[in-house]
């Protein structure tokens, strides 16, 4: 095992020797932190190492994209860095990156080149999920009675897909309120939906061929589409980056043992003579059993924000 210090949220690896502090912000560190217990000072160099991550994880992803000096392609043109950010997400959650390249299949079947360049805009909101068929979730808010607040025409429950010919859709990104179906993240929802007054808060997906604008108010929180599917009723925000149709639920990043210890809680120097018997190594490991070092239980039930449950 890697002898390792985490301490107020922050990893510091000792590696041949050397201290190497491993920010939250870097890419594999949640990679990193779910195979501390196990892996080799090889592979934690390894882990380090962006460039040849990236390029072994899209080398297994086919044929069609590969890394080359640090960027990703697709069918031999690069793709749009807010798309190779994602990647990066999906790698250091493990997740794969198939529903990316299907994402991408889906924008360039956009008849808009327009709609296809602004759609990455709006793919810089992490908050929304991609589906594994390379759609995505986003959101919406409807009146008591299911349907749009203000044109009351289209009804949103769930199963429904409304639906308006596209060419009657503002395709001006500019007019920020204008005609179409109009979805976004939750924070833009709330802005005009009030569940406290009966209105429902629904999760909604789209495909991206289907996208006509996204309006640049908002930071780019909203976009104007000719059709979508309702999922069902909001019940909590999706906090991951791919949504599982099977079990209607986000799949997040957070599955680290490491987030369940105290932050104030330090590995001491690691000898692997400690390995079978050492008492302060003890209470870690006692972590990945679900018991923190405060003695607090726990067990694979999450809740509805993925954080995990206390034992009854």
């Amino acid at each position: 095992m890697v002898p390792f210090v985490y301490a107020n949220g922050e990893l510091t690896l000792i590696l041949n020797g050397k201290s190497v502090l491993v920010t939250q912000d870097h890419p594999m560190i949640n990679i990193i932190k779910k195979e501390l217990p196990t892996a080799t000072v090889e592979r934690m160099l390894d882990l380090l190492d962006v460039n040849k991550v990236v390029d072994n994880y899209v080398s297994n992803a086919g044929d069609r994209a590969l890394v080359k000096d640090g960027q990703v392609y697709l069918d031999g043109k690069a793709v749009h860095s807010t798309v190779t950010q994602r990647i990066m997400d999906f790698i250091s959650a493990g997740l794969p990156i198939s529903s990316l390249l299907k994402f991408l299949e889906r924008v360039s079947a956009n008849p808009s080149f327009t709609a296809q360049q602004e759609l990455f805009d709006f793919l810089q909101n992490k908050k929304l999920p991609l589906t594994e068929d390379g759609c995505f979730i986003a959101y919406k808010a409807v009146g008591p009675d299911w349907m749009d607040k203000y044109e009351h025409k289209y009804r949103n429950k769930p199963g429904d897909k409304p639906s308006m010919p596209r060419c009657e859709v503002d395709d001006d990104r500019t007019n920020e309120c204008s005609r179409g179906l109009h979805v976004g993240t939750i924070e833009y929802v709330y802005t005009y939906g009030n569940p406290g007054s009966g209105d429902h808060i629904i999760v909604v997906k789209v495909d991206p061929a289907d996208v006509v604008a996204v309006p640049k108010d908002y930071n780019f929180q909203k976009l104007r589409t000719w059709t979508y599917e309702v999922m069902n009723e909001f019940e909590g925000e999706l906090p991951g980056h791919l949504y599982n149709n099977t079990v209607d639920q986000a799949l997040d990043d957070d599955e680290s043992w490491l987030d369940e210890l105290d932050n104030d809680y330090e590995y001491d120097e690691y000898d692997e003579e400690d390995d079978d018997n050492n008492e302060e190594l003890g209470q870690p490991f006692q972590s990945v059993l679900g018991v923190r070092p405060n003695g607090q239980h726990y067990h694979n039930k999450r809740d509805d924000l993925g954080r995990f449950a206390r034992k009854e």
